[in-house]
C-alpha cells in the first residue's frame, strides 16, 4: 500500500467526513439505520476504516473537490469539507439506486427512503453554499437531466456489433451518470471563487476521465458482470463478444479467461484506456493542477504495469503447456 501526497495530504480533511458520516448514520431511524451503516462503511472506500490509500487504483471521490479547491484557491475548511461531503452524498444515492431491485435484505422503499435522504442532503450542501439567483442551478438541473437520460439508456441499449464498446459514443453514454454526479460540486467550488471559466474545461476532464475509467471498472468487474442482465452494459464483455462473435464465441467465465490471453485484445483494451486519460490529462494542463495531473500519471503508470502482469501471464502459460506438450 502506499500512501501517495494526492491522498494523504487530506487525511484530516477524510477524518472529518468519516465522522460526520458515522455520527448521521448512528442517528437515523431504526427502519434504515442498519442500511446506511452498510453503505456509508462498505460501498464507499473512502468512508471504510483504512487509513491509507493505495495510489495504483485510483480514489478520485471525494479528492476530486480537495484537489479544485487547490487549484481554485478555495481554503476555507469548513467549505471544502461541506463540499467534499456532497461528493460522497452523491455516490451514496448511486449506491443505494444501483442496489435498489438486487438486494435480498432490504426492501425497494428502504432503498428510495435512504437514496432520497442522501439527496437532501448532497442538495441542502449545494443550496447552502451558492446564491439562488446563480446560474450554477441551472447546470444542476443539466446534470440531473443528463443522469436520467444515462439511466433510460442503460435500461434500453441493445447490444449492436456494429458500435464499438470501447469508442468515445458508446462509453460516454455509460458514463455520463458519473459526469452528472461529479461536476455539480466542483462547478461549484469554481462559483465560489470567481473561477467559472475552468468549469468547460473541469467537464471535458471528467468526460474523459470517467470513459476511461469505465473501462477499468467494467475490466475489474467482467466475472460478476456476467450474470447482470445485458452483461450490465460491459464495455470488456461487449468488446470481447464484437471481437470474437464470428468465430462463435460463447461468453462465460472460461472463455472471457482465455480471451484475457489473445494479447491484442488486451491492448485494444488498455490502449483505450490510456487514450481517454491522456486527453483529460491534457484538458486540465493550463490550469496548474499538481495534485489532479499526479493522479492520472499515477493511473497510466500502474496500468501500464498491469497491461504487461497480464502479458507475462500468457507467456508463462505458453511455456507451461510447451514443457507439458513437448518436455522443454
Amino acid at each position: 500500500m502506499f500512501n501517495h501526497e494526492i491522498y494523504s495530504n487530506f487525511q484530516e480533511l477524510n477524518r472529518r467526513i468519516k465522522e460526520t458520516h458515522h455520527i448521521e448514520s448512528k442517528q437515523l431511524p431504526d427502519k434504515i439505520k442498519h442500511m446506511a451503516e452498510y453503505y456509508a462503511t462498505k460501498r464507499l472506500s473512502i468512508l471504510n476504516n483504512s487509513t491509507k490509500v493505495d495510489s495504483r487504483n485510483g480514489m478520485p471521490i471525494p479528492y476530486l473537490a480537495y484537489w479544485l479547491s487547490d487549484i481554485c484557491g478555495l481554503r476555507d475548511k469548513d467549505t471544502i469539507t461541506n463540499l467534499d461531503l456532497s461528493l460522497t452524498y452523491i455516490s451514496l444515492v448511486v449506491s443505494v439506486r444501483d442496489d435498489l431491485f438486487d438486494s435480498k435484505i432490504w426492501s425497494e422503499q428502504a432503498h428510495v427512503c435512504l437514496a432520497n435522504l442522501y439527496y437532501d442532503k448532497y442538495y441542502s450542501i449545494l443550496k447552502k453554499t451558492i446564491d439562488t439567483s446563480s446560474s450554477f442551478w441551472s447546470l444542476l438541473s443539466d446534470c440531473s437531466n443528463e443522469w436520467g437520460k444515462n439511466e433510460s439508456w442503460n435500461f434500453l441499449y441493445k447490444y449492436d456489433n456494429r458500435v464499438n464498446p470501447l469508442s468515445e459514443p458508446f462509453l460516454i453514454e455509460s458514463s455520463r451518470y458519473l459526469v452528472s454526479i461529479t461536476l455539480p460540486t466542483l462547478a461549484a467550488i469554481c462559483f465560489i471563487t470567481n473561477n467559472e471559466v475552468y468549469i468547460p474545461k473541469i467537464k471535458k476532464f471528467l468526460q474523459n476521465y470517467w470513459m476511461g475509467w469505465k473501462i477499468m471498472d467494467d475490466l475489474r468487474d467482467w466475472k460478476k458482470d456476467l450474470h447482470i442482465l445485458n452483461y450490465n452494459n460491459s464495455s470488456v464483455l461487449l468488446y470481447a463478444l464484437r471481437k470474437f462473435d464470428y468465430l462463435g464465441f460463447k461468453i462465460n467465465e472460461k472463455s472471457m479467461l482465455s480471451i484475457f490471453m489473445n494479447s491484442e485484445f488486451v491492448e485494444d483494451i488498455y490502449k483505450s484506456l490510456k487514450k481517454f486519460y491522456l486527453v483529460a490529462s491534457q484538458e486540465i494542463l493550463d490550469l496548474e493542477p499538481s495534485y489532479l495531473k499526479k493522479f492520472i500519471d499515477t493511473q497510466l503508470s500502474f496500468h501500464e504495469d498491469e497491461k504487461f502482469e497480464i502479458l507475462d501471464m500468457k507467456i508463462e502459460l505458453s511455456k507451461a503447456i510447451s514443457k507439458l506438450t513437448y518436455g522443454k
